[in-house]
């Protein structure tokens, strides 16, 4: 449960720390290592994110109900979890539409494939990161569903595709599930 809320504030704060205007995109690195936007001041940085997370390098795409989704910013992580075991997260944040959207994932490590359940670590979180008007939903234990199949994985790269049915979270105003489906993401951090 905690961690579906860390991932849902993550997802949140990813949005506000990269910015959250409409119709941007990347122009390539700047000095601090985030991604200028162009025709405006807006950063992709790590900053607000918590510790591990790092801005990352490459894509991450999905369908969101039925609509083409793809992060213009995107950062990752690999995080401890327990002394045996560590997490990777990924979140990707599109600003190219009127309303931010914000797509969190976080997964055991390591090659294979893990499904939202009791003994999975895996959560999902989506949320549109639009101030005064955000709405999220989410896909963890006891809430939702889907799988998520990590690819290739190394310290500092991870490739993978995933699909969920995410339940609204009540509290912010989403009524309905959403539908995230042929995702994939492909990143360096």
């Amino acid at each position: 449960m905690r961690a579906r809320w860390l991932l849902v504030g993550l997802a949140v704060s990813w949005a506000v720390a990269c910015g959250g205007s409409s119709n941007k995109s990347p122009t390539g690195p700047d000095s601090t290592g985030g991604n200028q936007t162009s025709g405006n001041s807006v950063k992709c940085t790590a900053v607000n994110l918590g510790s591990g997370i790092v801005i990352a390098q490459g894509t991450m795409t999905a369908q969101i109900d039925g609509a083409t989704w793809t992060a213009d910013c995107i950062g990752a992580g690999i995080k401890q979890a327990t002394a045996k075991k560590q997490t990777l997260q990924v979140v990707g944040a599109d600003y190219k539409n009127d309303k931010p959207r914000v797509l969190g994932l976080t997964m055991e490590t390591g090659v294979g494939t893990s499904t939202v359940g009791v003994l999975s670590p895996l959560v999902a979180a989506l949320a549109d990161a639009w101030v005064g008007d955000a709405k999220t939903w989410t896909a963890a234990i006891g809430q939702g569903s889907g799988s998520l199949t990590l690819t290739a994985q190394t310290s500092n790269s991870a490739t993978g595709t995933f699909t969920f049915t995410m339940q609204p979270v009540a509290i912010s105003g989403a009524s309905a599930p959403a539908n995230v489906t042929n995702g994939s993401f492909n990143v360096t951090f």
